[in-house]
């Protein structure tokens, strides 16, 4: 008579990771903000050049799909790139609606590929090292 041997298996907690994701996008369009906000004023009140608008916008977004990454990757169990890197294209999803309700036409140029590449990207990245920076 052959005996049987219940295991158990780690449950996946997919609630606690949306509620993760839902807190890592917050965070990271929080962030958004704040540096925009302070772009704003180094531009109103100092001699501060507008060509830097570009190189402000891109480190603000790979900075902010990191966050976005990480602290969604914080409460998985596994695959941290995975879960950062649909963070970040949730962000990027947010930022093109936002395109479309400002009545601008959604083009995919090259802006538009270099977002979407660098929100799977950085996502992707601030998950690999959230998923190992669990508490």
């Amino acid at each position: 008579m052959a005996r049987e041997y219940k295991t158990k298996s780690a449950p996946i907690k997919t609630t606690s990771n949306l509620g993760a994701m839902l807190k890592g996008i917050v965070w990271s369009y929080v962030w958004t903000a704040v540096i925009f906000m302070i772009a704003a004023l180094l531009f109103t009140y100092t001699s501060f050049d507008m060509k830097n608008i570009p190189v402000i916008t891109v480190i603000t977004t790979l900075t902010s799909v990191f966050i976005a990454g990480f602290i969604t990757a914080r409460a998985a169990s596994s695959k941290g790139w995975i879960w950062g890197m649909i963070a970040g294209g949730i962000y990027a999803l947010i930022l093109c609606f936002i395109n479309i309700f400002t009545k601008r036409p959604l083009v995919f140029n090259r802006q538009m590929w270099t977002l979407w590449l660098m929100a799977l990207g950085g996502g992707a990245l601030g998950g690999m090292l959230g998923i190992n920076a669990k508490r």
